[in-house]
């Protein structure tokens, strides 16, 4: 028996006995182990071959990249923050001395994630949940003085930014291909956690915007859209929909105009303060295998892997669904507005006309203008969907660009396709399928049954079963899906036998 193939059983021996244990930490391990991502990083990047010199060639791009769009408008935001802020302190009086309990910290240490990396503090998770109790009164302590004076440590400022490649078919070579994972101080995310536990109330948000809310997802936001989409379209409307990218957006936002719609929340000024603090002194470190960069500073953005970043950027960017509420652009059903639909920073605008669209697009501009955003021309799109889909309509336009009509938008990872009512797209999750199914088969061809409908079930059927509870599959769909899934299974059980399958 040649070396290959006794690794081969090998593998598929353990793979079964895990399974068959129910072991399922040691099921993934060994198959990590054996078929997990390996190093792939790029020799060359950007011309440059050594570590040093490709380590300066990311901080020169990221530096790049959390800098505000217009620094006159920048300015602007902060010379308005700082008159406001004046005020604010002179008519807030508040107890700082009872902002944070015991329980408060603690049951921010519960939402402490494991098995993360560590910051520039070398502090890991683990380290603080298992750490001895009284560790939680010190930092109950640190944390109501951070508050009391407005001041955070400078080492919560500081964040270490690893490049990884945002797709694996794309070009190592170039800076612009790499996106930025951060990793930042553990103290400062239970922090984070602690307020977020502590003032969940202030941080609320519009009901149109889906992300970043507890027990709702991409799945409700879908649902919501089809719906709408159904109700105008059996009624004979046919709707104009549009897809709107913003380019940068979690890095170029102005966090003093961010502190003034806080601020409008009537958020605690020790809040404030202490943001304003954080903002202030962050900086980053760019790391490429043992080589890391000088520090840059931020200067604009919210803080990257910041547990408080994403409910702050959701309330930075609400401004866009209110402006189109006052104004009252874009579809509503028995009153209720329905026009406009966030997750993070994906819009989806919705209009029964085109030339409502066009005035929504226009106040978005506007909105983003204000709020120093720039929208992306070249991924923002337009489709229309009703009895009327097919007709020429006039031309749309984005701050100046003018936005194709096509007849495929993707939203939230669903394939929505021109049609006379909402219809679902499954070429790309077909490609994905097949692709993933057969990688996994071609690896492991002779393993037993229930370890391959094992992998099938982890890797390969949620590919195409994503959003079904929210977007009912057709008859149409449901052949197609089952074609997929027996075509696996005549793999596996290696027979074409219907009874069999």
């Amino acid at each position: 028996m040649s070396i290959k193939i006794k690794c081969e059983s090998k593998l598929t021996d353990d793979l079964s006995d895990s399974l068959l244990n129910k072991n399922m930490n040691d099921f993934w391990k060994s198959w990590r182990n054996k078929f997990g991502k390996r190093d792939t990083k790029a020799k060359i990047v950007e011309g440059y071959n050594s570590n040093e010199d490709i380590v300066q060639a990311f901080k020169s791009f990221f530096s790049q990249t959390c800098v505000p769009n217009d620094p006159s408008t920048h300015l602007k935001h902060k010379k308005v923050f700082e008159r406001e802020f004046a005020g604010y302190l002179e008519n807030e009086n508040e107890d700082v001395d009872s902002f944070f309990t015991v329980s408060d910290v603690d049951s921010a240490f519960l939402k402490m994630k494991k098995g993360k990396a560590v910051g520039v503090d070398m502090v890991s998770s683990e380290h603080l949940i298992y750490a001895h109790p009284c560790l939680v009164v010190s930092l109950k302590m640190l944390f109501n003085l951070m508050f009391f004076y407005g001041y955070v440590p400078t080492e919560f400022g500081k964040v270490t930014l690893i490049p990884l490649l945002k797709d694996s078919s794309a070009d190592a070579s170039l800076c612009e291909n790499y996106r930025g994972i951060s990793l930042s101080c553990a103290i400062s995310k239970v922090f984070e956690y602690a307020v977020l536990c502590k003032f969940s109330s202030l941080f609320q948000t519009d009901s149109l915007q889906f992300g970043f809310r507890s027990e709702i997802g991409c799945s409700d936001a879908l649902f919501t859209v089809k719906s709408v989409i159904d109700y105008f379209t059996k009624n004979g409307c046919t709707l104009t929909v549009s897809a709107l990218d913003i380019s940068k957006a979690f890095d170029r936002i102005s966090f003093y105009a961010l502190f003034s719609k806080l601020m409008a929340r009537q958020l605690p000024k020790p809040i404030i303060r202490v943001l304003l603090s954080w903002y202030e002194k962050s900086f980053t470190s760019v790391k490429w295998n043992d080589c890391a960069s000088e520090w840059f500073q931020v200067t604009a953005g919210v803080r990257q892997g910041g547990v408080l970043s994403p409910f702050l950027f959701a309330i930075y960017i609400e401004d866009v669904l209110k402006q189109l509420k006052l104004h009252g652009k874009g579809c509503k059903i028995g009153g209720v507005y329905l026009g406009c639909f966030l997750y993070a920073d994906d819009i989806l605008l919705i209009s029964q006309s085109v030339s409502c669209m066009q005035d929504m697009l226009n106040i978005c501009c506007k909105v983003a203008n204000e709020l120093d955003l720039k929208f992306n021309g070249k991924k923002s799109v337009v489709m229309r969907i009703g009895n009327r889909c097919n007709m020429q309509c006039n031309e749309l336009l984005l701050d100046g660009t003018v936005l194709p009509f096509v007849d495929e938008l993707k939203y939230l990872g669903v394939i929505i396709r021109k049609s006379l009512k909402f219809s679902r797209s499954l070429s790309s999750s077909k490609i994905k399928f097949y692709r993933s199914f057969n990688s996994i088969y071609s690896k492991v061809p002779g393993a037993p049954e229930d370890v391959l409908i094992h992998l099938f079930k982890s890797c390969c059927l949620p590919i195409i079963t994503y959003a079904c509870e929210a977007l009912i599959p057709t008859r149409a769909d449901l052949k197609v899906l089952d074609k997929l899934v027996t075509s696996a299974f005549n793999k596996i059980f290696k027979s074409f036998d219907c009874s069999i399958i």
